[in-house]
C-alpha cells in the first residue's frame, strides 16, 4: 500500500487550498519546488467542486504563473463520500480476482451512489479465497477534481484519497508500521480520523468542528460503517474549544468501540494514536485524548521530514499529503481511484457486430455452398441417368444384332463383299466416257472421289452454254444415278499446266454413281444355316 517512489511530482487538492511539491533528484530528502494557491472561498463546498469554471480559471493562472504546465503529477483528494469494505473473494488468481470484484460491485454491493469508480487492495490470501479492501466513490466527484486539473495544465497520473497519502509520507519520514493506527489530520476546521489495520484503511470519519460548537448531531458510527462524509466549514480556527474536545473525545471512543467489537469482534483493538495538523491544535488533542485514553500511545507527526535522517523543516508540514502523493510507487499495488474507461465495454460492442457479420457471412456461404453442392448433385444425377439410358439402348441395340444375325434371313458378309467386288466401276472406262462427253474446247482440270461415291468434277469452258451442255452428257452416263452443277462462276481455274485464254468460265459438277446392290442371289440359300456372325459353314 505505501510503497514509495519519486519519479512524479504530488498534488492534494484540500479544503481550502491546493498544493504541490517535487523531490529533487528524485531524492525526497531534498525538494525541488513546492507551491501552493489558496482557493477562493465558495470554489469547493462539501468536497465537492462547485464553481467549476471559476475553479478552472483560478487554478490554470496559478499552473501557468509557477511554470506548472504539463507537469505529471498523482492526486490526492479529499475522502468525500468514500466507501470501505472488507471482501473476501474465492480465488487467488489476479484476473480473476479483479471480475469477481467488478463483479460484486456492479450487482452485490450496494453502495449509495450509482456509476462508482473503485478500487482494491490485497490483505491476505488462503488456498483457495482472498480478502481484501475495497474503495469506492461517485465517479462524478473524482472526475470533476480530474478535469479541472487537467483544465488547468497538469496531467494526472493516478488518483487517490488522503488517507493514504498522508499515511505514506509519515511512513517515509518517520517508519510508523500502521498495524493497529488511528491517524487524526487536523485540517482547519475539519477534523479526518482513519484507522488502519496491517497498513491498509479500514475506516474513516470525517467531522466537522464548526457543527460541533454550533451543537449539530454527528451521525452515529453504526448508521454510516466504513463510510467517509467530509463537510466544509465557513470558518477557521486556531485551538479547539472545550465544547468541541469534549464531543471530539466522545466520538473516538466510540469509533475505538466500533473497531474493537463490531469489526473484529473484541479480537484486537486500536494500540497508537498519531495526530497531524497545525501544531497547536495537534497539542490540544493529544492532551485531552491522553487524559481520556491513558491506555493507548498517543503521538504528535510534525510531518517536517519525508525521509529518515534528512533535515527537519516545519514548512513541510503544510505539504504532508502532496509529499505523500509524490511519494507513491508507479510499481507497488496501491489506490488508484483515476476514472479510466471501461476497455471491455468499449470493444463489445464492436466485438458483437464483428461476430454478428462473421456469423452472417458463414451463413451466406453455408448458403452458397449447399446451392451450389445440390446445383453439381442434380446435375451428375441427370449425367447418370442419361449415361444408364444411353447404355440400355446400346445394349438393346447389340442385342437386336445379334438377335438378326442368327435369323434365317441374315445376309451372309462373304456373300456381300463379293457382291460389292463384281459392283466395283471400272476407273479407266469411266474417265473415257467422261472425256467423250465434254464439249469443244472444254477441259477437266481436277477429279476427285467422295467416299459416299460421288464424284466431283472441276471443268473449264469456252462458253457458259458448254456447261449446260456437259451436265445433260452426265446424266446419260453409264455410271451416273444424278447429276447436278455445285458452282458455276466466270474465270479459268486451272491446278496446274498452261491456261488457255480462251477459256472464260469454270463448273464443278458433283455426279452419284450408282451403288453396289445386294441381290437375293448374294443371300443364303433357304433352309441354310448360318452361323452366329451370319457366314455359312
Amino acid at each position: 500500500m505505501f510503497g514509495t517512489g519519486h519519479k512524479l511530482a504530488g498534488v492534494s487538492i484540500e479544503q481550502n487550498n491546493v498544493r504541490y511539491i517535487r523531490f529533487k533528484n528524485n531524492n525526497p530528502k531534498q525538494i525541488h519546488k513546492k507551491r501552493s494557491l489558496s482557493l477562493n472561498p465558495g470554489l469547493i463546498v462539501e468536497n465537492q467542486v462547485a464553481d467549476r469554471e471559476a475553479l478552472v480559471d483560478q487554478l490554470r493562472q496559478w499552473v501557468k504563473t509557477k511554470g506548472l504546465r504539463g507537469s505529471e503529477v498523482n492526486l490526492s483528494i479529499p475522502p468525500s463520500q468514500m466507501i470501505i469494505r472488507k471482501m473476501t473473494i474465492p480465488s487467488i488468481v489476479d484476473k480473476q480476482i479483479g471480475q469477481l470484484v467488478r463483479l460484486e460491485v456492479e450487482t452485490g454491493l450496494h453502495l449509495p451512489f450509482e456509476n462508482p469508480v473503485f478500487d482494491y487492495v490485497i490483505t491476505g490470501q488462503g488456498e483457495n479465497e482472498s480478502e481484501l479492501v475495497l474503495f469506492a466513490a461517485p465517479r462524478k466527484i473524482v472526475q470533476d477534481y480530474v478535469s479541472v486539473m487537467e483544465e488547468a495544465g497538469l496531467k494526472i497520473k493516478s488518483v487517490e484519497i488522503s488517507a493514504t497519502a498522508l499515511a505514506r509520507s509519515i511512513v517515509a519520514g518517520y517508519g510508523h508500521a500502521f498495524n493497529e493506527t488511528m491517524l487524526i489530520h487536523l485540517e482547519q476546521s475539519l477534523l479526518d480520523i482513519y484507522m488502519f489495520k496491517g497498513g491498509n484503511p479500514i475506516f474513516m470519519r470525517t467531522i466537522d468542528l464548526a457543527d460541533l460548537g454550533r451543537g449539530r448531531p454527528q451521525e452515529s458510527v453504526e448508521a454510516l460503517p466504513f463510510s467517509a462524509e467530509l463537510e466544509v466549514a465557513a470558518t477557521t480556527q486556531e485551538h479547539i474549544s472545550a465544547e468541541q474536545m469534549v464531543e471530539i473525545t466522545a466520538e473516538i471512543s466510540r469509533m475505538l468501540s466500533f473497531y474493537q467489537y463490531s469489526l473484529h469482534d473484541g479480537s484486537t483493538r486500536i494500540t497508537e494514536v498519531l495526530i497531524t495538523g497545525s501544531p497547536t491544535m495537534r497539542q490540544d488533542l493529544q492532551t485531552e485524548l491522553q487524559q481520556a485514553l491513558p491506555e493507548l500511545a498517543i503521538a504528535q507527526v510534525a510531518a517536517d521530514q519525508f525521509a529518515q535522517g534528512a533535515k527537519p523543516d516545519y514548512s513541510l508540514n503544510d505539504y504532508r499529503v502532496a509529499a505523500g502523493a509524490a511519494l507513491k510507487s508507479q510499481a507497488a499495488r496501491s489506490i488508484d481511484l483515476l476514472p479510466r474507461e471501461d476497455r471491455e465495454a468499449i470493444l463489445f460492442p464492436y466485438l458483437a457486430l464483428a461476430l454478428v457479420m462473421v456469423w452472417i457471412l458463414g451463413a451466406a456461404a453455408t448458403g452458397m455452398w449447399y446451392a451450389t453442392a445440390r446445383s453439381e448433385r442434380t446435375s451428375q444425377t441427370h449425367l447418370m441417368e442419361s449415361l444408364q439410358q444411353g447404355n440400355q439402348a446400346l445394349q438393346a441395340k447389340v442385342a437386336s444384332l445379334s438377335t438378326g444375325s442368327t435369323t434365317a434371313g441374315g445376309m451372309d458378309r462373304e456373300a456381300i463383299i463379293k457382291a460389292i467386288s463384281a459392283a466395283r466401276a471400272d476407273a479407266a472406262g469411266v474417265l473415257d466416257e467422261l472425256q467423250k462427253g465434254l464439249p469443244y474446247g472444254a477441259v477437266i482440270r481436277e477429279i476427285s472421289y467422295a467416299h459416299n461415291g460421288d464424284l466431283m468434277l472441276t471443268v473449264n469452258y469456252t462458253a457458259m452454254n458448254h456447261s449446260a451442255d456437259y451436265l445433260t452428257a452426265l446424266r446419260g452416263m453409264s455410271f451416273t444415278v444424278s447429276a447436278a452443277i455445285e458452282k458455276l462462276t466466270e474465270g479459268a481455274t486451272a491446278s496446274s499446266g498452261t491456261v488457255s485464254n480462251m477459256i472464260k468460265y469454270t463448273a464443278v459438277y458433283r455426279v452419284s454413281m450408282a451403288a453396289p446392290q445386294v441381290t437375293a442371289e448374294t443371300q443364303p440359300a433357304a433352309g441354310e444355316e448360318a452361323d452366329s456372325v451370319g457366314t455359312n459353314q
